[in-house]
């Protein structure tokens, strides 16, 4: 048995990704890739992530070692715009 997480945002019921590999599934879109959140003098990821909170509602994305990704497309489009 799996587990689920599930939110309520605007009115309608959203399942969250627990991995990268889900959130394509669950019709989240990608924003920005990076080094693993491992190698921190490599990569982006603590800005990315300090940027993501200040900017968005923390229950309408999500970061992973990776990627970060988001539930609406125009929000994932800023990020891209941003980080690359």
């Amino acid at each position: 048995m799996a587990t689920e997480a599930w939110i309520f945002i605007d009115g309608q019921k959203v399942r969250i990704p627990f991995t990268p590999n889900e959130a394509p599934e669950f019709g989240w879109y990608l924003g920005a890739e990076y080094k693993s959140a491992l190698y921190w003098d490599e990569h982006d990821f603590e800005s990315i992530n300090t940027w993501c909170r200040q900017t968005f509602d923390p229950h309408t994305y999500k970061m992973f070692m990776r990627s970060v990704w988001f539930l609406r497309e125009q929000d994932a489009l800023l990020c891209k715009l941003r980080w690359t």
